[in-house]
Order: structure tokens, then sequence, then C-alpha cells
């Protein structure tokens, strides 16, 4: 069988350890601690900050959930980028180490 010369290979999506449900990002809980982990490999402290307060901020406390502005934080459209650096850094830290 022949895939022929102009035939490419289907693109494979990789499972998130996130979703977005009613338009707010959710973390499970079996995943924030590898989301936490990821962060601390992103270079740009101030996305690396806004990464951890994200995994943080799906611990529901309270007060820390006010004063850290975590409901503003998790609707923003952003926030599943950030998640997404973070994964794609510590992949390619991984790939380095080989």
């Amino acid at each position: 069988m022949s895939w022929g010369t102009y035939t490419h290979a289907p693109i494979f999506w990789e499972a998130k350890p996130y979703s977005i449900q009613d338009g707010k990002l959710f973390v499970p809980e079996e995943n924030r601690g590898e989301l936490m982990r990821d962060c601390g490999f992103i270079g740009h402290e101030g996305m690396k900050d806004s990464c951890q307060v994200i995994v943080y901020c799906q611990s529901y406390d309270a007060v820390a959930y006010e004063r850290m502005g975590c409901e503003e934080l998790l609707r923003k459209s952003t926030s599943p980028a950030l998640l997404d650096l973070a994964l794609q850094e510590r992949r390619d830290y991984e790939h380095s180490q080989r």
C-alpha cells in the first residue's frame, strides 16, 4: 500500500491536563502537582508567577482566592496558553537533558 507522494500523516493532539468548563479554566486535582512543577521551568519570572497562581487557584481557599484575584485570572483566555507554555518548556528541558 502506498500513501502517495503528497500524503501527510495526520496530526495527533495530545491530551491536555486541564479543560475549559463553562468558560472557566479547570485543572483536575491529579494534574495540579505536575503543572506546578512544570511552572518552575518557565524562564520569564512574570509568566512563571502567573502559571503558579493559576494552578494554586484551583484549590479553593476563600481568603486566598479573593486576595489572589483567582476568579478573574481563571477566566482569562491567556490562562490555558500559560499552561501550554509551561508544558512545552518542560518538554524542551527534558529533551535538552538527553
